[in-house]
């Protein structure tokens, strides 16, 4: 076959891009007007905006077919023969790898956790795209890269034994029969940034079958390869347009700043720019799932939005009642046709029988049964309940999906860290250095973080270029619960893209009706509904007086007005609080009140010293955060009374049916709708507990293998389940301090012994000495000091540990590898860090009855807890601040030096005014 040399052109603006596109193609249209030409773009959107742009620019589109790659594939194959009946269910693929997996005994130890074989997926779905049937395995390699070589080499195996083909085999065997097709018409490529995998074989076979030419979007740092090596691409001349107005704000937590986006639209589209016009775009609109919904309806936009947004088929209530049906043996036709399916949105009934369809294939190769498959595919099944077809409407897309598309007006949302650019995912099973190791052997690399970091510069940079006129760029800069957030290490690549620096003000604040309706909503708390309605000097004196006029508003608020009240009345010119301190917090404070003290000095004062309550944010659904963690300790403290993992398993799912079942009723107040997510959560619950007890279990028979949690065999001592053992310890130069030791539990070994903390909610690494000591763990170290006084463990080596319990923990992979279940402190940390704990724990007890704040010992200039809104957007601390310099000690931290020795001593450093 011929052949054929491709003309292949290249822009970083769209606009640029699809100008020059239309007047090649207006120019061969006007020699040979109805000859037939395929056009290929990435995403039905932009296919969408070719077919509209066609006809202004061009006229007519006869002869002029425009695919998605997938629709491409098909199109060729059609009428083609295959020995495949049709395309495996990503369900089937699921199967299968479980298959591969049982066949060796390292396999089997992963398939112990529910999710053991999707933490795999990823590793082999980065396999696949290489088209490679198998891989050599290196001897050198660990153990979890050689489980993944052979498991991947059985995978293909057990897939080519089975009537069906996966989309890899499908898109390699089409586009190798495209060698001996000779009536393929000229094709064009547009609007790709990159092409991998699969679609790399597929751009080789398109041209050695006709002639194609190209017109790709660029854009990136200079120092980045190529997204399409060895290919020759000339540059469209032209700089790339850059919106005429650039703005940039920061707000508090996903949900403030989606809604300011949504409401930015909406103020440019009554200013008169049509909503097809603008786009909010994010990096993830995953993060979006639980919010949009509600935001939609509270600013009134559902149905005139078109957001790229999907959603798991079961979090729906129709998929609850849809598995109801099919348990009870009905046709899910049965379902549809007796009423059931009457209010159910045609996406939805799609994905409910597109579920159905892959749960009865995959029944096909296995011997689960049917309700359970198709639990499982309602499970990974997703639907985009918002996406429209027609082009029209707000559009809400990521970077993917929106690159390519120029608009009048774009809003950005996300140029915060770990959101822009999206962290590369390393699951264990496939790192960078077998990447190259494999790469060596392959026609086309298998991505690695390098070529990773490049496409996330290009998508952004892409995005950033396709307002003409307005760009507006926001970053959370706190959580919903206050938490600092830093900015984008992308930051500065932003600003040389667009021109001009970034200054990320605080949202400005909202009018009484918007900031009323929000609290009503629960979109946000009282004090947060404060903080929006008053931003004057005299914030709570303005807010006394509206909430005297406005009864309602007085009611809303609630303690709101009384946080103000009491920030207010505090005026310090110094750091000092003494004399407001209480004897027993002041005298021998907990363990926790002394880390809190130490970790958190501002969210210690205001609560401790001022009296303010911290923020409450309800969940969307299910019960407090903090109630559910309390019980979770207790199903656990009576499961650990038994020996036998037998009775500790039955004797934690009886405590759960007691205890936590019925914290996820529904409550009157919900609506009915609730009751699935609140199924949901309760599985989620359930599974996260028998997860942890799977891998509990099993690592305190043998000595455990992980970087971070070290040591082991542990046997758990009935006697020291959630302890209270008073303990007076001398910290030296005459300081003392008497407290309860109050552990979860206490681990015995031979020899050795640890205290073990669960965790419901996030977990920090502790496993470094200086990291240790900066305040982190504090609360542990002291029981560890207590403990060590007793008699009876004179003679034992201790250390410590944090477990989660949590549906986010991944106990198939190590702490090391982004498994976020634990951490600890081994004993050898522990001899090394003794000293310094003690020396850490005298310096904040001498502080604290002192009455003044302590040296700040976190290395992060960051605000503590939900606090920073203060920093944020209250007037008066700002003026303080400004006023008073020694204050920012506590709202502009600088960073603080500590010894990198492993021999860890002082690191607390005194504040220059302690010095003088």
């Amino acid at each position: 076959m011929t052949n054929h040399s491709p003309a292949m052109h290249g822009h970083v603006d769209p606009k640029a891009l699809e100008s020059h596109w239309l007047k090649t193609l207006k120019k061969d249209r006007e020699r040979y007007p109805l000859s037939p030409l395929w056009v290929v773009t990435p995403t039905s959107r932009l296919r969408r905006r070719l077919q509209q742009a066609i006809t202004q620019s061009v006229g007519s589109c006869l002869g002029i077919s425009i695919f998605t790659p997938v629709a491409l594939l098909r199109e060729i194959g059609r009428g083609g023969g295959s020995p495949k009946s049709a395309t495996a269910p990503r369900l089937v693929k699921r199967i299968m790898l479980r298959k591969a997996l049982a066949a060796s005994k390292e396999g089997r130890r992963l398939l112990v956790f529910k999710d053991g074989a999707a933490s795999m997926e990823a590793a082999i779905e980065d396999l696949r795209e290489t088209g490679q049937r198998g891989f050599e395995t290196k001897e050198d390699l660990p153990a979890a890269e050689t489980l993944l070589l052979t498991t991947y080499e059985k995978y293909i195996r057990l897939l080519e034994n089975t009537t069906l083909e996966d989309d890899v085999q499908w898109s390699d065997r089409i586009a190798r029969e495209l060698s001996t097709n000779q009536s393929i018409p000229p094709v064009h490529l547009y609007g790709f940034g990159e092409f991998t995998g699969r679609n790399w074989r597929l751009l080789q076979s398109l041209i050695a079958a006709t002639e194609v030419q190209g017109w790709f979007l660029l854009g990136g740092r200079e120092e980045d390869d190529s997204p399409f090596p060895g290919m020759p691409l000339k540059t469209i001349k032209g700089k790339a347009r850059r919106a005429t107005s650039v703005a940039a704000y920061g707000a508090r937590g996903i949900r403030a700043e989606m809604e300011e986006a949504l409401n930015l639209a909406l103020r440019w589209h009554r200013g008169g720019t049509p909503l097809e016009e603008i786009a909010i775009v994010g990096r993830s609109l995953r993060p979006l799932r639980p919010e949009l919904g509600p935001l939609l309806h509270q600013t009134g936009l559902r149905g005139a939005v078109d957001a790229g947004i999907r959603i798991p088929l079961n979090l729906f209530p129709a998929a609850r009642k849809f598995l109801n049906f099919a348990e009870a043996n009905n046709s899910p036709d049965d379902f549809f046709d007796s009423g059931h399916g009457e209010e159910i949105a045609e996406e939805t009934e799609k994905g409910l029988r597109a579920a159905w369809r892959a749960a009865e294939t995959a029944q096909d190769h296995c011997k689960e049964s049917l309700p359970s498959l198709l639990a499982e595919a309602l499970e990974m099944e997703e639907v985009a309940p918002w996406e429209r077809k027609d082009g029209g409407g707000l559009a809400i897309l990521d970077f993917q999906q929106a690159r390519g598309i120029p608009r009048t007006a774009t809003i950005v949302t996300g140029l915060h860290h770990g959101s822009i650019p999206q962290s590369f995912s390393d699951t264990g099973f496939l790192s960078d250095t077998l990447r190259a190791k494999l790469n060596t052997a392959l026609d086309f690399p298998i991505p690695n973080q390098e070529h990773q970091r490049a496409s996330e510069h290009r998508m952004l940079e892409q995005v950033l270029h396709t307002p003409s006129e307005r760009l507006t760029i926001l970053r959370q800069q706190a959580t919903s619960e206050g938490t600092s957030i830093a900015t984008s290490p992308a930051l500065r690549f932003s600003e040389e893209v667009i021109g001009q620096k970034l200054d990320f003000a605080p949202l400005p604040g909202l009018t009484v009706e918007r900031a009323v309706r929000r609290v009503e909503q629960g979109a946000a708390n009282p004090v947060e509904g404060a903080f929006s309605i008053s931003s004057g000097a005299k914030a709570s004196k303005d807010l006394g007086l509206l909430a005297k006029k406005s009864p309602p508003i007085k009611t809303l608020l609630g303690n709101g007005i009384e946080w103000l009240a009491i920030v207010d009345s505090f005026d310090s010119q110094n750091l000092s609080f003494d004399g407001q301190l209480e004897v027993a917090l002041n005298e021998n404070p907990a363990a926790t009140r002394l880390e809190a003290y130490g970790f958190q000095p501002l969210a210690f004062f205001f609560e401790k010293i001022l009296g303010v309550n911290r923020r409450a944010m309800s969940p969307i659904a299910g019960p407090d955060p903090a109630a559910l963690g309390k019980e979770v300790h207790k199903v656990l403290q009576m499961a650990y009374k038994n020996k036998s993992p037998i009775e500790i398993r039955k004797a934690a799912q009886k405590s759960f049916k007691k205890r936590i079942a019925p914290l996820f009723t529904l409550r009157a107040e919900e609506a009915q709708e609730s009751k699935a997510l609140l199924d949901h959560l309760l599985r989620q619950c359930s599974s996260s507990i028998n997860h942890f007890l799977d891998w509990d279990l099993n690592r305190l028979e043998e000595e455990t293998k992980d970087s971070k949690i070290g040591g082991g065999p542990w046997r758990i001592d009935p006697e020291l389940l959630e302890t209270k053992i008073p303990i007076n310890i001398n910290l030296g130069k005459g300081v003392e301090l008497a407290f309860d030791v109050r552990a979860d539990r206490v681990l015995r070994g031979e020899g050795t012994a640890r205290v073990s903390d669960y965790k419901t909610g996030n977990i920090s690494g502790v496993s470094d000495a200086n990291d240790f000591l900066r305040g982190k763990k504090l609360q542990n170290a002291l029981y560890v000091l207590g403990l060590e006084s007793c008699e009876e463990f004179t003679d034992v080596l201790w250390s410590m540990e944090a477990v989660r319990i949590s549906p986010k923990a991944n106990y198939s992979a190590t702490t090391a590898t982004g498994g976020e279940f634990g951490s600890g402190t081994t004993a050898e940390t522990w001899l090394r860090s003794r000293e310094g704990v003690k020396e850490t724990a005298r310096i904040l007890l001498s502080h604290l009855r002192q009455g003044t704040f302590p040296p700040y010992i976190r290395n992060k200039p960051v605000m503590d807890q939900w606090f920073s809104t203060m920093r944020l957007t209250h007037e008066p601390t700002l003026t303080r601040i400004k006023n008073h310099p020694s204050l920012k000690l506590l709202f502009q931290l600088e960073k603080k030096k500590y010894t990198a020795k492993d021999e860890t001593s002082i690191f607390l450093l005194e504040t220059r005014q302690e010095e003088e």
